[in-house]
């Protein structure tokens, strides 16, 4: 199993390819089950069973960014949105009420590999900012960014979490890539040309 830490001495970790830790299945399936909600409206019910499963399964997950139904900012974004810095630009917030599918999905993130606006990091150089995207077999599920040795990532339209690598629920795959990070400005705009072209419009 790899070091899911930054070293003392540089800034970088390992990232092993499989969630292959057979000690943090059933903790995954719990968290499957807590967190099952896409929509974000039971986000708020979610944190203390979280918390409390620490008692049962030992774990470092922790709720870094509520989400409130009351402050839009808060949820209405997905893990890709947070991943490529959309949740902080405020061309993003302009365009997300106009745009009811200006969320990014798989689509997206797989062009922007395709392109090498995101390219493959090697497992033992893995850097603070850089991106982690989980995959079931083929199919891209997930992505978060290394924040302090730790992953920061959005679990559906709901709370913001810190965790380890594979402190994630079971639906988000059994495979990791790391990429670097992108310039989040430009590839935002790329994206609305990417979405208003998927609408039909020139």
């Amino acid at each position: 199993m790899g070091v899911q830490t930054l070293g003392c001495t540089a800034d970088v970790m390992y990232v092993p390819e499989h969630l292959d830790d057979p000690n943090q299945l059933a903790l995954r399936q719990k968290l499957d089950t807590i967190t099952c909600d896409p929509t974000g409206y039971a986000a708020g019910t979610q944190p203390g069973p979280v918390t409390a499963l620490r008692k049962e399964m030992p774990h470092s997950i922790q709720c870094i960014c509520p989400a409130y139904r009351w402050e839009r900012r808060s949820w209405d974004y997905n893990c890709h949105a947070f991943s490529l810095g959309f949740s902080t630009r405020e061309e993003f917030w302009d365009a997300r009420p106009k745009v009811e599918e200006l969320l990014p999905e798989s689509d997206f993130m797989t062009i922007l590999i395709e392109q090498r606006v995101l390219d493959l990091r090697s497992r033992d150089r893995v850097q603070e900012g850089d991106l982690l995207l989980y995959y079931s077999g083929s199919e891209l599920k997930h992505s978060g960014v290394v924040v302090r040795g730790r992953i920061r990532s959005k679990w559906g339209n709901g709370n913001m979490w810190e965790h380890l690598i594979g402190e994630v629920p079971l639906r988000y795959g059994d495979r990791v890539d790391p990429f670097n990070s992108p310039e989040s400005q430009s590839v935002l705009r790329k994206y609305l040309v990417h979405v208003v072209s998927g609408r039909g419009h020139s």
